[in-house]
């Protein structure tokens, strides 16, 4: 059985928070039919986090259990350029009041033949199974095994559940070895 997530705190004035308007971040976008909202009640940075909830129906932040079956749902960020045989270090912060599967990839869509799906091709991905109510940093590092300008970061839920993100970071070690600075510009204007 599922049960829905824990109630929400207060906000700092002790009065109900309700949720905010949803905003996806800049350059993101949503997909599936879960609720999307930005919570004001526990960011990890600044006043909001993006929190996912499947199968439960009502206020994002009052949620009761819906036995409609779970469709993969979550929000992704296209047009990423990866270099082949470069290193990335993907990083975000993580939580969840009622751990569903959630799954991280970066990939390229394979355009499918007459009419299909496209097909998925990874770069990276990991499933999460230690989500827990405490923010907990995530770090993933991997290789690029070809170029493209059209990779896909996302991050999805699998199943009923809950689950809030924030401060997402993708960085080529290049990048990294340069202050943050792609190499080719730097090495433009220097």
């Amino acid at each position: 059985e599922i049960l829905p997530p824990r109630p929400p705190r207060p906000s700092r004035n002790g009065q109900p928070a309700e949720p905010a308007a949803f905003t996806a971040p800049f350059d993101w976008e949503t997909f599936g039919t879960a609720t999307f909202s930005n919570d004001p009640l526990n960011p990890q940075n600044s006043a909001l986090s993006l929190r996912i909830t499947q199968g439960f129906t009502g206020n994002p932040l009052r949620p009761q259990p819906n036995p409609t079956p779970p469709d993969s749902t979550g929000i992704r960020q296209r047009h990423l350029a990866v270099t082949a045989n470069e290193s990335y270090t993907l990083s975000f912060f993580a939580r969840s009041n009622q751990p569903g599967l959630t799954r991280v990839r970066i990939y390229t869509e394979i355009p499918g033949d007459n009419g299909q799906p496209p097909l998925l091709s990874d770069f990276f991905h990991q499933d999460l199974t230690d989500l827990s109510p405490d923010w907990k940093k995530y770090t993933f590092t991997f290789t690029a095994n070809r170029t493209s300008a059209e990779a896909v970061l996302s991050v999805s839920l699998e199943s009923n559940g809950d689950l809030s993100l924030d401060q997402f970071s993708l960085f080529s070690k290049s990048a990294r070895d340069t202050g943050g600075f792609r190499p080719d510009l730097l090495n433009a204007i220097a």
